[in-house]
């Protein structure tokens, strides 16, 4: 069972033999987000910049950002190599 909660999250029902969960999942947009925004802070990077170096609009890498945007693995792999990271660290 999947009950919507904060606009980042979902709660599933995680069951075993004895034990009944209510665990939180993070959405897959919103942790590329969420790693994204950590890989291009850590290097001091703006996202105008990083727009620049991937050859994309500013307003998609912060859609991208705050996990409003659905990227494609060829747009991740822009991202990625601007970043100079493997695109795998952008879906840790």
């Amino acid at each position: 069972a999947k009950a919507p909660t904060a606009q980042n999250e979902t709660y599933r029902l995680w069951t075993d033999r004895q034990h009944c969960r209510l665990i939180r999942i993070m959405s897959v947009t919103k942790r590329v987000g969420a790693n994204l925004r950590r890989a291009r802070e850590a290097q001091g990077i703006s996202q105008e910049d990083l727009a620049d170096r991937a050859g994309l609009h500013r307003t998609y890498v912060s859609g991208v950002e705050r996990g409003v945007r659905n990227p494609t693995v060829k747009v991740l792999e822009k991202i990625a190599k601007a970043l100079k990271v493997k695109s795998s660290v952008l879906l840790e």
